[in-house]
């Protein structure tokens, strides 16, 4: 299994888990609530990206086009938020 785009898809996914793991805590719950919830969207758009290159199934695309879109707007959000407080 090794190889093919699902287990590219979950290692991509352990990988970011552990970026999260590591990331180190500021103490200030709203900036750790971003900083997370930001990378596991960027995450959530790295896997929407491959079920576009990949899958088949019109109905699954589909949701992975929405996901990309909602996702990508959530992330400016996070970022503009985390500008405003450094």
């Amino acid at each position: 299994m090794a190889g093919t785009p699902s287990y590219q898809m979950h290692q991509h996914m352990m990988g970011g888990m552990q970026q999260m793991q590591s990331m180190p805590l500021s103490g200030n719950v709203d900036k750790d609530f971003v900083r997370m919830m930001r990378m596991h969207h960027l995450q959530g758009i790295q896997m929407s990206q491959m079920e576009l290159q990949r899958g088949s199934s019109p109905e699954v695309r589909q949701m992975a086009q929405k996901i990309i879109e909602q996702q990508q707007a959530e992330v400016r959000q996070f970022d503009e938020w985390l500008r405003r407080n450094p």
